[in-house]
């Protein structure tokens, strides 16, 4: 006899987690228990207190989009209220070479892509003009293509709809079709003819992926990714964390339960069909519906086993790439004043952005980089840093939120990809912590004067090592997307075609998570779809069909 029933069990409480739980308990009517490992849920909506007394640090993920959400707050309308209010911002990059910037501007203040075409001007008057001419095209034709492939179910077995629905949706001759299957570097001389465009570009996909821009087969994405996070990009009041306090408000009002430090052993199955879940101290819960958010690799050879399933999916799974975003360093520091970059005497705006990226102008940099990080050699020298200071204020439309630092202070992050987790010992990436902070700011203070030891109150390094340690199911590499971002695993085909829309060879074992469609990141699309396959197979209320949604 079981120990607790429930109507629909999710394995982990991770942002898609929590989505599934919302929609599962408001729309669905179920009596739902989410069951976390952690001492608390959220997942990559993560916030603490570090570095110093009052300074609270999102720990990744950072920067989200109001792709992230808009059919959040249009299903749940008290979201924002209860904590999941996003602001826009902007981003940017500094080169080294001679402290000349470039800036993309969010949609909102810049509606007609001029601002952001002026500051390209600056390099190439040719792909400022580029850059007008795609950023129309962006958004009356692709963005709309990008958001109904973030907010819709993956068909099993199906190609990836984004490419083929953005050439057909516009005008001919404006999209090439051999993009479907050109690198993001190909796509990009083809539109712009400055090496600095090109690398402001690279680098914005590098932040989300890790890999090089000359990988094949990947290009339309990671230019989605970078055209849709310069547009939409903002920060979460009170930090990302304050998206996971909503959604458990949420879940918590319409009758879930949600457990922490309770970790999932294996999903019972009987039959062919998952009746329930064993936790780890041998308590065991019955429920019909049981959403697991961990890897596909856990889920299927941890919680399923693969006595359970299909030698052809058990090989695909463990067949897949999980090395281009497999080691990274996420630092946190207390400022007593922000960064105050050289770049501003030629670019005052650049105080107003809050995710700038310092960098060099050679267009394969990162990729010279990425193959030294494959090769365990790419410590510490790397020469790329993003920088995302967390609590300036400034004036609407662009804000950062004051909340996260003492007032007068400033809360600053920095990210840098390296050599991935497994390469060093947890005593030796413990011992580098010091000399990579070092080497942080010798890096940043050749942008930002000021960013020396005397401006630091107090700091927190995040190694490769303890992000894979926290993150229970990112690989012992350390890739915190859980899958890499390659053609074959992006969108439609993430994790494979078997599993992509959410469904398992187990009736009433459904799979979501960043393993799944369309990426990793803090996307809330993830949650939402695994809702619409569910309601689907069960015959529960959809807002989708309520709201007369295409999606």
């Amino acid at each position: 006899m079981a120990d607790e029933k429930f109507d629909a069990v999710v394995i982990g409480g991770g942002n898609k987690g929590l989505v599934t739980a919302m929609y599962l308990t408001k729309y669905g009517g179920l009596k739902t228990g989410i069951f976390e490992v952690r001492h608390e849920a959220g997942g990559g909506w993560s916030t603490e207190e570090v570095a110093a007394p009052g300074f609270t640090f999102n720990n990744h993920s950072t920067a989200h989009c109001t792709y992230y959400y808009d059919l959040i707050w249009e299903d749940f309308p008290d979201f924002k209220e209860k904590g999941g209010e996003l602001f826009p911002a902007s981003t940017g990059c500094i080169f080294i070479e001679d402290h000349s910037s470039m800036l993309f501007y969010h949609r909102e203040e810049d509606p007609t892509w001029e601002k952001t075409a002026a500051s390209l001007a600056k390099f190439s008057k040719r792909d400022a003009e580029a850059m007008m001419q795609f950023g129309r095209i962006w958004d009356e034709y692709v963005y709309p293509e990008y958001h109904r492939w973030v907010w819709t179910p993956p068909v099993a077995g199906q190609p990836d709809p984004f490419f083929k629905n953005s050439l057909a949706r516009a005008p001919k001759g404006v999209i090439d079709p051999s993009w479907e299957n050109k690198s993001l570097m190909q796509i990009c001389d083809e539109i712009f003819e400055s090496v600095e465009v090109k690398s402001a570009i690279y680098r914005a996909a590098y932040t989300f992926w890790g890999g090089p821009a000359h990988t094949q087969g990947n290009g339309w994405h990671l230019l989605g990714i970078s055209m849709s996070s310069g547009r939409e990009v903002g920060y979460m009041r009170g930090g990302t964390h304050s998206s996971a306090h909503a959604a458990q408000k949420i879940v918590v009002e319409n009758g879930g339960k949600i457990f922490t430090r309770s970790e999932v052993e294996k999903v019972i199955i009987e039959n062919g069909s998952a009746t329930g879940i064993r936790l780890k101290d041998g308590t065991s819960v019955e429920a019909k519906v049981i959403v697991s958010t961990l890897s596909p690799q856990m889920m299927c050879t941890r919680l399923i086993g693969e006595e359970h399933l299909p030698q052809n999916i058990i090989r695909k799974i463990k067949a897949l790439t999980v090395n281009y975003s497999a080691g990274v360093w996420w630092d946190g520091w207390a400022l007593h004043e922000p960064p105050k970059y050289k770049a501003a005497e030629q670019e005052p705006d650049i105080d107003k952005v809050v995710y700038i990226s310092v960098m060099d102008k050679d267009p394969w940099c990162l990729s010279k980089e990425f193959w030294k990080r494959q090769l365990g050699r790419e410590w510490p020298e790397a020469p790329h840093i993003d920088c995302y200071p967390d609590c300036w204020t400034y004036s609407p439309p662009v804000g950062v939120d004051p909340s996260q630092a003492p007032p007068g202070k400033c809360m600053a992050g920095d990210e840098l990809y390296t050599c991935a987790a497994d390469v060093f010992t947890e005593k030796e990436w413990t011992e580098f912590k010091k000399p990579h902070a070092d080497h942080i700011l010798d890096i940043w203070s050749k942008f930002a004067p000021n960013m020396t030891w005397d401006n630091v109150i107090g700091y927190r390094i995040d190694s490769p090592w303890d992000i894979t340690n926290r993150l229970r199911q990112t690989p012992g590499n350390g890739c915190w997307n859980i899958l890499d971002i390659v053609g074959s695993q992006v969108g439609w085909y993430r994790p494979i075609m078997e599993l992509s829309d959410h469904r398992t060879p187990i009736k009433g074992l459904y799979g979501t998570g960043s393993g799944w469609h369309p990426l990793g990141c803090g996307l809330a699309g993830g949650g939402y779809n695994c809702y619409q396959a569910i309601s689907k197979d069960l015959g529960l209320r959809n807002p989708k069909d309520e709201k007369k949604r295409p999606y």
